[in-house]
């Protein structure tokens, strides 16, 4: 622990705490500096999971729970405006995709925060028009820029000074296990399927429905093909219903949410990661890290790769087909070795101890 940091007090900012890789990013470097004398409250939207107020606790990091940013927003910043207090932080540190943190880090700047961090976690944003709107205004709020990837900073801050964050993780956690793998094939009554896994929110950046259609493709040269969809989202129950009224409803596999996703990769035998846009794609490290192929569309930044078996395909209609025979060819392997695909130097980049040097930087 770093005695010169008890004094600092830092607010991290984001509108909500659901299982997704932006909270597990949050909690990681959380984890960090607290071990490293910062105190770190986070202000965190509804939903906010269970899991992370319990890590908080045992982690002795404070935490402040808003009102949902949708549909209740004015509710979401009141509180917000009321609780942030220069006296209490010396920094606020506030998470998100677009302009739209603009309004947050405008009641930090009232609120006299001078140190105020917009950290990027996407290369798109649901809505361009207020984004666009906003830019110019959030070029004067904040005073550091950081992102989870080159493409991520680009999008937010353009030619604008930031500075890349990689989103770290424990490697040794994704590895490969085998009795994890033949426990949970078993509790899904699946035996010699050939799994493609897919983990993420569902919804329309994430793209699974053309995962679907690249399953419906598949199938056409063998049968023994699930897809297992690990996640949830906004999406979830109108994707689901859609699903059970096609031809494939008993080849995909809803399996919701979890909060031990190293123990699924496991479970795969191939991961696909159709997003239409993406700031990173964590999930995609992960489970190169658990030693499995993955096909993943051109929206994917490169950065994520750390193994030999990575395929970059284009999303259009008329590429289901390359989409299903590069699975396939991973697929056809009689004995996939899931072992030794890594990358030593790759996988380095993203030790947590390299990137909370560069994210304390920013704080000091």
């Amino acid at each position: 622990m770093n005695k010169k940091n008890n004094d600092i007090s830092i607010a991290m900012i984001a509108s909500s705490l659901s299982i997704n890789g932006i909270s597990e990013v949050i909690m990681t470097y959380s984890r960090c500096l607290v071990r490293d004398g910062y105190k770190v409250t986070i202000f965190a939207g509804q939903p906010v999971n269970d899991k992370y107020i319990e890590d908080c606790k045992r982690l002795n990091v404070n935490i402040i729970q808003l009102p949902a940013r949708k549909p209740t927003m004015f509710q979401y910043y009141m509180r917000m405006f009321k609780l942030l207090n220069k006296r209490k932080f010396n920094i606020v540190h506030v998470h998100g995709n677009s302009s739209i943190i603009s309004i947050d880090l405008l009641i930090a700047t009232v609120k006299g925060i001078k140190i105020r961090i917009a950290h990027c976690h996407n290369s798109e944003c649901t809505n361009v028009t207020v984004h666009k709107l906003l830019l110019p205004i959030f070029n004067h709020l904040y005073t550091s820029g950081v992102a989870c990837s080159q493409k991520a900073g680009k999008w937010l801050f353009g030619s604008r000074p930031y500075k890349v964050v990689l989103n770290s993780f424990d490697a040794n956690r994704f590895r490969y296990d085998d009795f994890e793998r033949n426990k949970i094939r078993n509790q899904l009554r699946l035996t010699d399927e050939k799994i493609i896994g897919h983990v993420g929110r569902i919804n329309s950046q994430k793209n699974q429905e053309y995962l679907v259609k690249v399953l419906k493709e598949i199938c056409k040269y063998r049968d023994d093909v699930r897809l297992l969809l690990v996640g949830i989202g906004p999406d979830y129950n109108q994707f689901q219903e859609q699903v059970s009224k096609s031809d494939f409803k008993d080849k995909v596999i809803f399996y919701g949410e979890t909060q031990t996703p190293e123990k699924l990769y496991s479970v795969f035998d191939v991961f696909a990661f159709p997003s239409k846009f993406e700031g990173f794609g964590m999930v995609m490290t992960e489970a190169q890290a658990s030693g499995l192929p993955c096909v993943a569309s051109t929206a994917v930044p490169k950065d994520v790769v750390i193994s030999d078996q990575v395929v970059f395909l284009p999303i259009g209609e008329q590429d289901i087909s390359r989409w299903a025979q590069a699975i396939l060819a991973f697929l056809d392997e009689d004995k996939p070795d899931r072992t030794g695909h890594c990358d030593p130097d790759k996988v380095k980049r993203f030790d947590i101890e390299e990137n909370i040097k560069i994210l304390e930087t920013c704080y000091e």
